[in-house]
């Protein structure tokens, strides 16, 4: 499955990680995520990840929520080894783990 059609994809005051995150989960799992995204991205993290179960290593495809050390979140979408995601800078983005290492991360699948 190609995720091409999403590389076009831009960070704005309306459309952010979580919207593109709930965007590509759907086309690969047909499962409409807007709640958790949403919740997480507005601090609600207890209650966005209760719709998910968590598990303990990435799995393709789960989704991968990030904090860093300023206590910001990112969500982002594990696919194939890589993390697809939307970054506010550099727009949409397809990294591998490795790039977050300073980053807590927590799997949902």
């Amino acid at each position: 499955m190609s995720l091409d059609q999403f590389l076009d994809r831009e960070f704005t005051k309306t459309y952010n990680c979580g919207h593109f995150a709930t965007e590509v989960w759907s086309y690969l799992t047909g499962e409409n995520i807007e709640q958790l995204c949403t919740g997480f991205l507005n601090g609600q993290v207890k209650a966005a990840v209760s719709f998910k179960t968590k598990i303990t290593n990435p799995i393709s495809p789960c989704l991968v929520l990030f904090k860093n050390r300023h206590n910001e979140t990112h969500v982002g979408v594990y696919y194939k080894d890589k993390v697809i995601h939307l970054d506010a800078f550099d727009g949409v983005r397809y990294d591998s783990l490795a790039k977050f290492n300073s980053h807590k991360m927590s799997y949902y699948k």
